[in-house]
C-alpha cells in the first residue's frame, strides 16, 4: 500500500501527495506540496460517472471496461468531458489469431500537455518532423546534456522524393534533464487489417508523429 500525507497551512488541506514523491521532489525544489502543481483533477461523483457512461464511452464498451476507465482516469485526473482521454476500441489478434475487439483508455496529446503545463518544474517542450533533405543531429553539449540541430526548408521539403521520415521533441524542466524523443515514422504509424495507414496517419502523417513525440 502506497503511503500518504496531508500537508495543511493555515487550517486548509493542500491536498494528498504520495509521500515518496514528495520526499523527492521536496529534496529537490524545496517547496510545499502545494507548490509542486496546480493541477485539479475533476470531482467523479455518481451523477458525473452515470453522464460518462452516456456521452463520452462506446456504447460496444463492457461494464468491466468503463468501471476500469473511470479508475484511470480518477488516477491520472485527465478529464474526458473536455477531450483530454478517450476510451477506444482496439483490435488484436487472440492466441487462435482471430480478431478480437477491446477497449482501452487512452491519453490525448491535449490531455498531456495540459496536465505538464500544470507542472511547475515545466518550461516547455519544442518539436518537429523531419523529413528527407533535412539538416538533423543529436548534439551533445559541454554539460553533458544533449540538444538538437534542426534545419530545414519548405522549398527542399516540396521537392519530389524528400519523404516524411519521423520526429523529435524535447521538454525542459527546472532541475532535471530531459531524455530527447526521435520517432522513425514506422515506429507509431497506425494501419488496417490489409496493412494501409489509416484516415488520419494517411492524410496527415507529419501532424500524427509529431504528436506522438510530443507525448
Amino acid at each position: 500500500m502506497e503511503a500518504k500525507t496531508e500537508t495543511k497551512t493555515e487550517g486548509k488541506t493542500n491536498g494528498v501527495v504520495d509521500a515518496p514523491v514528495q520526499a523527492q521532489v521536496l529534496a529537490k525544489t524545496e517547496t510545499t506540496p502545494a507548490e509542486i502543481s496546480k493541477w485539479e483533477a475533476p470531482n467523479w461523483n455518481a451523477e458525473r460517472i452515470a453522464l460518462a457512461k452516456k456521452a463520452v464511452t462506446p456504447p460496444t464498451a463492457t461494464d468491466a471496461e468503463f468501471e476500469y476507465f473511470i479508475a484511470w482516469c480518477k488516477r491520472t485526473g485527465l478529464d474526458p468531458f473536455v477531450k483530454q482521454a478517450y476510451l477506444i476500441a482496439r483490435r488484436a489478434q487472440d492466441a487462435r489469431g482471430n480478431w478480437v475487439e477491446k477497449h482501452e483508455p487512452m491519453a490525448s496529446e491535449a490531455g498531456l500537455a495540459a496536465r505538464a503545463d500544470a507542472e511547475l518544474d515545466f518550461r516547455g517542450i519544442e518539436s518537429a518532423a523531419v523529413y528527407e533533405g533535412d539538416v538533423f543531429r543529436v548534439v551533445r553539449l559541454p554539460d553533458g546534456t544533449q540538444a538538437i540541430h534542426h534545419e530545414w526548408s519548405p522549398m527542399d521539403r516540396a521537392k519530389a522524393g524528400h519523404k516524411l521520415l519521423g520526429a523529435w521533441a524535447h521538454a525542459k524542466r527546472a532541475g532535471r534533464t530531459v531524455k530527447i524523443t526521435c520517432l522513425p515514422l514506422a515506429s507509431r504509424i497506425q494501419t488496417t487489417r490489409e496493412g494501409k495507414a489509416t484516415k488520419f496517419w494517411a492524410t496527415m502523417p507529419e501532424g500524427q508523429i509529431e504528436k506522438c513525440a510530443r507525448a
